[in-house]
Order: C-alpha cells, then structure tokens, then sequence
C-alpha cells in the first residue's frame, strides 16, 4: 500500500507494510486500490505494527527494562506484545495459555508485524528462535544489549548481517535507537 501525503503544495509518498493500519482521525481509513490520499493536517496516525522480543522463562531480571522499552515503544507504534513488560510477569511465563497456544498466538504475531524489537541481554531460546523466524520472513529486526550485563551476546546474533544489534547502557540510549530503527523504517522512497 502506498500512502500519498500531500504537505502544503508537494507530496511524500510513504510505502507501507500490508499490516500497517493507517487512520484518519482515529478512524480507519478507506483503501482505493492500494493508494489512499491523506492531508497532514487532518491528523493521520500511521501504525506500524511491532513485536517486542524479550526473555520470559530465560529470566525476568530485566523485566523493569522491558516494560520502560515498551512502553516508550508504543507512543512510536503499536506493540504487539505489551504483555512482555508486565511486571508481574513470572520466569514460569503466561500459565493460563498452554505452550501450543502460545505458540500459535507467537508465531501470528510476528507474521503480523511490520518489525521486531528484541531485548536480548538475558539469553533465551525462545526469543532467538523469534528473531530467527523474523529474519527468514524478510521482517526488520533491530536487537537491544545491556552492555552493563556481565553476559555476552550471541555470535548468532551479533553475527548475522540481517539484525541490526545495538548497545546501550543507559536507557535513554536504548530508546534512541528505537526511534532511530522505526524513523528509518518510516523514511519516503
């Protein structure tokens, strides 16, 4: 889908993912053959729909750090996957779900998102295997590590020319290449 946005007499032409959401007003907005015209001052939203990646039954230590991550994420985007940062959120993971159905529910999700922001300082079968499928669907994946943490990343990560790793030690740092990952994503052709 293409979104042409006119700016007082030029345009910007933005290309968007099928799974963006695009909404006039706080409403959808109507699709015309692929393209839609909008007006910048009528208050477009353009979603851009994220899966945030994190250790759950890898370990909840940074669990503060996630829910700052997202929550920072989600006045840029939609989050997929809020429930990664809930505090109280046990190492024992989402216990009313069996492992089958979140699975499932996982796996929709990151066929359903435009990108992938993981925050891989505590190591995690689960999010590797994430990342892994993101990366085979030809979706953008930006990896997040605390280089405060005694641990070190991945070579399987770090290695792979298809993420785009970044260190922080500061959070602030952290959600500045957030910002930096989805203004990017979000650039005219």
């Amino acid at each position: 889908m293409v979104l042409v946005c006119r700016v007082n007499s030029g345009q910007q032409r933005y290309t968007l993912p099928p799974a963006w959401e695009v909404k006039f007003d706080g409403v959808p907005a109507p699709l015309y053959g692929g393209r839609m015209a909008a007006t910048i001052n009528r208050g477009v939203d353009i979603l851009m729909k994220i899966y945030f990646a994190a250790a759950i039954r890898g370990g909840r230590e940074y669990a503060t750090t996630y829910h700052a991550l997202i929550s920072y994420t989600e006045t840029l985007a939609e989050v997929l996957t809020e429930h990664i940062g809930d505090r109280h959120l046990s190492a024992h993971g989402e216990t009313r779900l069996s492992d089958a159905d979140i699975y499932s529910r996982d796996m929709e999700w990151v066929t359903a998102s435009d990108a992938m922001i993981a925050e891989v300082t505590a190591p995690s079968l689960g999010v590797g295997y994430e990342i892994g499928r993101a990366v085979a669907a030809g979706t953008p994946v930006l990896c997040l590590f605390n280089s405060n943490s005694d641990g070190r990343l991945s070579a399987m990560i770090s290695g792979n020319p298809e993420v785009k790793v970044e260190s922080y030690g500061e959070l602030a740092e952290a959600e500045r290449a957030i910002r930096e990952f989805i203004e990017h994503l979000m650039q005219c052709e």
